[in-house]
């Protein structure tokens, strides 16, 4: 199937919206934590994990973006949810905080990738998924380093 002539519909042009929404995300978390575990604990073998997921993640991402047309689906200026903050969305009691918030948001970015993704391109779930399920178990064992 030959998504392009799907690109004028109004309903997948907002599923594109909210994939190019979260690919975003996603990626904006997973820098986060990247360069936390960078900077402040220079923690090499950590660093390298994060990168390669991160890397990981651009490829799947790309071959999304090669079939579907995200960014120009983008409507920044009139998405409703960018003047909405919440008062727990400015609060972190510590730089684990900081790195436990992103990872939440990359994981819940990617689910929402997985869920919406079906709609369109089913047969690349899965790999989002289990970038999701490593995402979980990158979690785990960072948290084990840190106490958590």
């Amino acid at each position: 199937m030959d998504l392009r002539e799907y690109s004028s519909d109004k309903g997948n042009r907002k599923l594109f919206r909210l994939l190019d929404a979260n690919f975003n995300r996603a990626r904006e978390g997973v820098r986060v934590i990247e360069d936390i575990y960078r900077f402040y604990y220079d923690r090499r073998e950590d660093i390298l994990k994060l990168k390669q997921f991160r890397h990981d993640l651009a490829e799947c991402e790309k071959e999304y973006r090669s079939r579907l047309p995200l960014l120009s689906s983008r409507d920044t200026e009139n998405d409703e949810g960018t003047e909405i903050t919440l008062g727990v969305e400015i609060e972190r009691s510590g730089i684990n905080d900081v790195v436990t918030g992103n990872f939440k948001r990359i994981e819940e970015s990617l689910r929402v990738i997985e869920e919406s993704g079906k709609l369109l391109l089913p047969e690349l779930t899965v790999k989002i998924k289990s970038l999701r399920y490593r995402c979980y178990e990158i979690e785990k064992s960072l948290a084990k380093c840190e106490g958590g």
